[in-house]
């Protein structure tokens, strides 16, 4: 009876962040949202939770052509379950996108075409010892690509840019 049920914040050691999710929607609402990466670990769960925000356009940008075709699958699936689903305006609100942040050309074209006014990077390599041992991928995509985008977004006047990392891929 010594023993207590452990709870997430115990392993945080700070306290539990709590986002104002009315603000986000409020913020995010009417915009065109870009998020790169946005089939990977991170990306994915942010296209998943910016999909559900009244915004106007999500374009989902990946490399990985597999892990794309599976989230555009899965919010095809969501929205078919809502009440009122048009086939149109799933096409007007979504856009997946292959393309590599590395390809500086591809993601002007992106930006170009898409005209995104908040960009949410999560795209980069995160496994650290694979890394290591590829160092010049690394930085290409970690370091050239983050900078490609952020390039773009002030070339094209991005209302904010978010970099999402986690402490492996910094």
């Amino acid at each position: 009876n010594m023993i207590r049920e452990i709870r997430i914040e115990d392993l945080l050691g700070r306290d539990e962040i709590t986002i104002n999710m009315k603000e986000v929607s409020s913020f995010l609402a009417g915009k065109r949202v870009m998020v790169t990466g946005g089939a990977g670990s991170i990306g994915s769960e942010l296209s998943r939770l910016i999909s559900s925000f009244p915004v106007e356009q999500i374009i989902v940008l990946d490399a990985a052509e597999t892990p794309l075709h599976n989230i555009q699958l899965e919010l095809t699936d969501r929205e078919k379950g809502k009440d009122g689903f048009s086939a149109e305006e799933f096409n007007n609100k979504f856009n997946f996108v292959i393309a590599d942040v590395r390809d500086v050309a591809r993601i002007e074209k992106v930006f170009e075409t898409y005209k995104p006014q908040i960009v949410f990077h999560a795209a980069a390599y995160k496994h650290v010892p694979l890394m290591e041992a590829n160092p010049c991928e690394a930085i290409n995509a970690n370091v050239i690509g983050s900078r490609n985008v952020a390039d773009m977004a002030v070339k094209y006047g991005v209302e904010k840019m978010v970099m999402v990392s986690t402490d492996k891929a910094v």
